[in-house]
């Protein structure tokens, strides 16, 4: 019967546990202490078998406070900010978390200044007119997609017409030069192998058939003649000495005779010589005209090309032919007709005429520009001086705000040598890469200049540093589906990267990717706490 009086006596010390009995106080009133006396005395005959587990109750009481205790400043505690996110392996492979272990770097700083995509210069145009004239057809309109050599319009000018016939006579001309420079130049070895062969003293029958398939001009009959004179003359004299030794021959004839071969051995000389300057002096002249004639045929072709706006004439061998000039004899009819054509492939940005318009030397018809490479301008200040140490080709890093930030790189072009009193700046030029048509001249870009450089440091990814109520701080891996907030204290920054002064030690691992969604569901869990 003991036994369950003194379970009787456990919810008190139970009531105590969970805090809803008042703590005793200093003081006890009297009906309290009555109450207390009577109870000694009824168990007081069985007061000693018990004394022993009365008293471990009341030990119990004091710990099972201090233990509720304990639970209450552990939950105190956690109402805080928590520290660590734990992720479940669902969450973990959905959240694609990466990690990259903090290393130390050469860190370039960066400043970002702004600037502007503008057309390549190399590579924007306005294609004039080549002349004055009327366009009979426009084929092509803005925005349109052209190739290297494409015909934008068709243009009939009377100036082209003019320095296309104009190439056609100097032609013509060049090409019976040349005719005659051959022509010349065969009489002239004709001619002195006639001179050569009548020095041999061929028969004279001989030698007019040897010559006789070969162009000799007058100077057949000349040499011929005077060869046959010559031969007359020696064999009177050589018949004459007989006559002469034998007295039927007077001295004064055979003196003659003599004088007289004399006199056709020197005319036959002379007509030789004669005749071989005289084709000399021709071969010569026919082939200084044809020169001559070449070069007239150049200087017209030249200016039909610059007329015609076509490629750069880097040397004679470099000259279109004469029908991609239109200067055919064949095509007559269209002599005045011009095709103008696109000088690389592009698109067309504007086009200031239509057909049937006329048209004045060196007016705007259309602007081309290849948008495949554009350039990105921007300006050097005073702040930033460091940066005009680039070189060209140095990469430069671009966002553009339209592109959601985005890095693009871009290669420098040239930097500026003068600074502008308006702006007190130089301009920087990148050439970027557009092949893909994201980018648009006009566009508004943010340049990332360099203008420092740090060795040694630590450094980790700048999407890896995140910010909360004005705090910096990186998620570590604490294990396989744990990571911790680690407040970090950051420096400079630049490519991508950001030093960290204070937090982290080498070879911590940090999350890179995903640390997002590790906030998101810290601050979830501080909410819910």
């Amino acid at each position: 019967m003991s036994v369950p009086t003194i379970q009787q006596s456990s919810p008190p010390k139970t009531s105590l546990d969970s805090q809803s009995v008042p703590p005793p106080s200093g003081r006890q009133t009297p009906l309290a202490t009555g109450v207390a006396a009577v109870g000694l005395l009824a168990v007081g005959a069985f007061a000693s078998p018990f004394l022993s587990g009365l008293f471990s109750d009341d030990q119990a009481m004091p710990a099972a406070i201090a233990a509720d205790s304990s639970q209450t400043l552990s939950q105190g505690d956690t109402n805080e900010s928590p520290m660590v996110v734990s992720l479940s392996p669902g969450k973990l492979a959905a959240s694609e978390i990466q990690i990259e272990q903090v290393s130390r770097q050469t860190l370039t700083h960066e400043h970002s200044v702004p600037g502007r995509v503008v057309y390549d210069d190399n590579r924007h145009i306005e294609v004039t007119a080549p002349a004055g004239g009327i366009l009979t057809k426009v084929l092509v309109k803005p925005g349109e997609r052209v190739q290297s050599g494409q015909v934008l319009a068709w243009l009939n000018s009377p100036e082209i017409g003019t320095a296309r016939a104009d190439v056609l006579q100097r032609r013509a001309e060049a090409e019976l030069t040349a005719t005659l420079a051959i022509r010349a130049s065969s009489l002239e070895t004709n001619v002195l192998a006639l001179t050569e062969a009548l020095k041999k003293q061929p028969q004279f029958d001989a030698a007019k058939a040897e010559f006789a398939g070969r162009t000799l001009g007058d100077y057949r009959n000349a040499l011929l003649t005077a060869y046959s004179q010559t031969q007359l003359s020696e064999s009177l004299l050589k018949g004459s000495t007989g006559l002469a030794e034998s007295g039927a021959l007077s001295g004064k004839a055979m003196l003659e005779r003599q004088a007289a071969a004399h006199a056709a051995r020197a005319s036959l000389e002379s007509a030789c010589e004669q005749a071989g300057l005289d084709v000399w002096q021709k071969r010569s002249q026919a082939e200084a005209a044809a020169s001559n004639a070449r070069r007239s045929v150049e200087i017209a072709r030249q200016h039909l090309a610059s007329l015609l706006s076509d490629a750069a004439i880097l040397a004679d061998t470099d000259m279109p032919e004469m029908s991609e000039l239109g200067a055919s004899d064949d095509d007559l009819e269209h002599l005045s007709r011009v095709a103008v054509r696109a000088p690389f492939a592009g698109t067309i940005e504007s086009r200031m005429f239509s057909s049937s318009e006329r048209v004045h030397e060196a007016d705007s018809m259309f602007v081309l520009a290849d948008t495949s490479t554009l350039w990105v301008t921007a300006e050097i200040r005073e702040n930033d001086w460091p940066a005009v140490a680039v070189k060209t080709g140095q990469p430069l890093r671009v966002t553009v705000p339209a592109l959601t930030d985005e890095p693009l790189e871009a290669n420098v072009e040239y930097i500026g040598r003068e600074v502008s009193p308006d702006t007190n700046a130089i301009p920087i030029v990148a050439v970027i890469d557009n092949a893909a048509g994201r980018l648009r001249p006009g566009l508004f870009v943010r340049v990332a200049v360099p203008v420092g450089v740090k060795a040694d440091v630590l450094t980790v990814q700048t999407r890896a540093v995140l910010q909360h109520e004005g705090k910096s701080f990186v998620f570590v891996a604490d294990g396989d589906n744990q990571f911790r907030r680690v407040d970090v204290e950051t420096g400079d920054d630049g490519d991508d990267r950001i030093e960290i002064v204070r937090g982290l030690e080498a070879d911590d691992q940090v999350v890179t990717h995903g640390a997002f969604i590790l906030k998101s569901e810290l601050l979830l869990e501080s909410e819910g706490e």
